[in-house]
């Protein structure tokens, strides 16, 4: 696999919308910061789109397509605001996404998207290999691959790149190689009396490529706050057992191997009718199968539980 050294980012940020929600972000994603590739001949450069400042992307399937970033451009790695960045449309998960087009560069780009929660939070943004400056991820100039990411639903997503020109409206139509899971609980309880407790876990199993994205992100609201804390496991091959993204995650099988990620636990606050999140990500560099999953270990009662994987294979 492909790492952020062998470090993840943690951090936790409050939200005070509609429902006073609090956001825990975690990412593991590769640091390297090379420019995308050219376009090595006519025939691939004659399919490319431009990207312009303003972005329609239109489709109700995931689909991708060949376009150029002409010069350096940016887009806020949080919060950012809805003329800037807009993802409307049904499903599990709706966005999109921007990978480098070549040798070296596949892993270096940009994954966006809303997760099906019913407190709405603003749309993930998540930066893979990218430098950033002043809240800003920088995408260099270079050849790229757009996906949009719909769920079999009209699906649309506006987005402003700073540091372009113009307008565009785009419908990718490449076919992609690429799934999403709302797995049902290997384990769940609806109480915890008494403090710390396992209250939910989950996970699936997908077949990827070569080189694929792969995303996960667990939710819980709550009537009050209390300690939580989550714990995100990646194996690659199907795990084992009854229970394999309980905390520990002790799914491992002979030969395979798992990456176990402990997010900091979020202390009890004056918030009522709150949510809290999690989201994680990573690039694979093996293909084969890859499992996503994990549990919520906290002191509430929760109304609204949730585990969320994403698999996309990126294109060559």
């Amino acid at each position: 696999m492909i790492r952020e050294g062998a470090r993840s980012e943690a951090t936790r940020r409050a939200r005070r919308a509609a429902a006073a929600a609090v956001v825990i972000v975690l990412l593991a994603v590769p640091t390297s910061s090379a420019a995308p590739a050219r376009s090595s001949g006519p025939a691939s450069a004659d399919r490319r789109v431009t990207l312009g400042h303003r972005n329609l992307i239109t489709g109700n399937r995931t689909r991708a397509m060949r376009v150029r970033l002409p010069r350096t451009a940016s887009i806020a790695t949080t919060d950012p605001e809805p003329e800037d960045l807009a993802v409307r449309g049904g499903g599990r998960f709706v966005g999109f996404a921007l990978f480098g087009d070549g040798r070296g560069v596949r892993e270096t780009g940009l994954f966006v998207g809303r997760p099906p929660m019913r407190t709405r939070i603003q749309p993930v943004v998540v930066g893979s290999g990218l430098e950033s400056f002043k809240g800003r991820y920088l995408l260099p100039a270079g050849d790229y691959v757009l996906y949009l990411l719909a769920d079999g639903r009209d699906a649309s997503v506006t987005v402003t790149l700073e540091g372009l020109s113009g307008a565009r409206s785009l419908t990718p139509k490449e076919p992609v190689q690429y799934s999403v899971a709302i797995p049902a609980p290997d384990y769940d309880s609806s109480s915890a009396p008494g403090g710390l407790k396992n209250l939910y876990s989950a996970g699936a199993t997908r077949r990827i490529g070569e080189v694929a994205f792969v995303f996960d992100a667990m939710w819980e609201r709550h009537d009050a706050h209390a300690v939580t804390e989550f714990i995100s496991c990646r194996y690659d091959h199907r795990p084992q057992g009854p229970a394999p993204f309980a905390p520990g995650c002790p799914g491992a099988a002979p030969g395979g191997s798992r990456e176990v990620t402990h997010s900091p636990r979020v202390t009890p606050d004056s918030s009522r009718n709150g949510a809290l999140f999690y989201q994680g990500a990573v690039i694979d560099g093996h293909g084969g199968r890859f499992a996503l999953g994990g549990s919520i270990t906290s002191a509430a009662s929760v109304t609204e539980i949730g585990f969320l994987g994403v698999w996309l294979t990126l294109k060559r």
